[in-house]
This record gives C-alpha cells, sequence and structure tokens, in this order.
C-alpha cells in the first residue's frame, strides 16, 4: 500500500478535500442536508483500514455563516502495520481559507510513506469572490513534480473549492475538486446513496449519503439530516476500505 489518495482522506476532506469540485458555488436550495449552511464544529475521526485502526484525522472549523469566511485546519497520520511492523505511514495537514463560497488560500504538507508534497494556492489580492487560485507544488513523488511543471503558471480560472466534506451542500455542486496532497484538480462525478445508519458517539444516526467518483476510487460522505458531516468510507488501493467514523 504505497499511495493514499487525498480523496480518501479528506480530504476526507481535504473536504477535504472537500466542497471540491471546481465550477460555480451558487447556494443549492433543495431540502436535506445539502441546502444545510456549513458552521463552526470540531471532528476527530477514528480511521480503519479493512476494519483495523491505522490512525486519526482531524478536522477544525471556524468562521462565520454571515460573512461566509470560513478556516478549515486538518491534520492526519496513519501507521498501517503488518504483524505489528509499521509498512506504511501517512502524515497530512493544511490549513484553508474561504470566502463567499470559494476557496481563497490553502497551505498543505503531505508525507506519503516518505515521499513529501507541499502544496500552495492563492486567489489574487482584493478578488471578492476568489476569481482563480495559483497553485503552487513541490514534491519528492516524480509523478507529482512532473504534473505539476507541466501546469507552472498557469491559474486554475473560477472558483475553486477543495474536498470541503463539511459542506456537503456545495460539494455536490461540483466536477472538479483542489486535491490538496496533489495541487491537481481532480475531475469527479457526484451521485446519491440511499438513506442508512450510521454508529456516532456510539448511537445510531439516521445518514444520507453522497458518491463521489474520484480518479482514484469512489468516496462515500455520510451526512446527518441537519447536515453535519459524520462518516466517510472510500476504496483505496488493493480494493482496501478506508473508513472514518466519530467515536
Amino acid at each position: 500500500m504505497k499511495r493514499t489518495p487525498y480523496a480518501a482522506t479528506a480530504t476526507a476532506a481535504t473536504a477535504l478535500a472537500g466542497a471540491l469540485i471546481a465550477g460555480t458555488a451558487s447556494a443549492n436550495t433543495a431540502a436535506g442536508p445539502e441546502a444545510a449552511a456549513p458552521r463552526p464544529g470540531r471532528w476527530d475521526f477514528a480511521v480503519t483500514l479493512d476494519d483495523k485502526p491505522i490512525g486519526r484525522h482531524r478536522f477544525e472549523l471556524a468562521g462565520d455563516p454571515a460573512t461566509g469566511e470560513w478556516t478549515l485546519k486538518s491534520q492526519a497520520e496513519y501507521d498501517v502495520k503488518i504483524l505489528g511492523l509499521t509498512v506504511y505511514t501517512y502524515r497530512h495537514s493544511a490549513t484553508e481559507r474561504w470566502r463567499a463560497g470559494c476557496l481563497a488560500q490553502l497551505e498543505a504538507r503531505t508525507d506519503d510513506n516518505g515521499d513529501v508534497t507541499s502544496v500552495q494556492a492563492a486567489a489574487p489580492p482584493g478578488s471578492e469572490p476568489p476569481t482563480s487560485l495559483r497553485i503552487a507544488v513541490r514534491s519528492d513523488d516524480r509523478a507529482i513534480a512532473a504534473a505539476a511543471a507541466a501546469s507552472a503558471g498557469q491559474d486554475a480560472r473560477g472558483c475553486q473549492t477543495s474536498y470541503a466534506y463539511w459542506n456537503p451542500g456545495a460539494l455536490r455542486q461540483r466536477s472538479q475538486l483542489l486535491n490538496p496532497q496533489t495541487g491537481r484538480l481532480d475531475p469527479v462525478q457526484g451521485s446519491a446513496l440511499p438513506a442508512t445508519s450510521l454508529v456516532v458517539a456510539g448511537q445510531p444516526v439516521q445518514a444520507q449519503g453522497w458518491r463521489l467518483r474520484t480518479p482514484k476510487g469512489p468516496v462515500d460522505v455520510w451526512s446527518a439530516a441537519d447536515g453535519r458531516w459524520i462518516g466517510l468510507d472510500a476504496t483505496v488501493s488493493g480494493d482496501r476500505r478506508l473508513r472514518y467514523r466519530l467515536p
């Protein structure tokens, strides 16, 4: 297991992620969690791989729904072990700043089993809402570095979002999302999932799901009826199951 896509972690949710698909950021007026506005909060997800604990992914969202300005900080730590020996490590930290439903600034660092990648993105000063992002990437990973070099100097035009799992309304409106692990704009397709029940803090909660089909595999994002993000399931390398749950 060499590579764990950020789309399966989030950001999960990188959200990241994340509302993470490029396009417009118009308000969604439909009923249900997709219409719920984001609100400040913290998530401390326990992460499992094929039902075995491998670490945690923490998110903290601060801001004001009235102004639409948000700051999201996230930190992930995974350690995959076989027979007590660590065979894979993953560390990710990111800070995202949002204005008017668009990503305005991103600083992220990922250590993917020894390959370190740094991603920085920023909107032009004074643009309201942000109308583009200048993305800079430095990476030990040859594929990521090559892709970044090929697109160097090209701004991502329009209102951009990341894998913002904490904002299900925005997540459902996008066809591409900025991947904070690679700096790429990932094409995605979304569809609703049948309602189910998830255990949250020891209690069953009715959950509504949204499936993101990403270049690395599907990501299922689960929200409560009031729009709160409560879980994530993703298929990663080798058809293994990555799962986020609130203990």
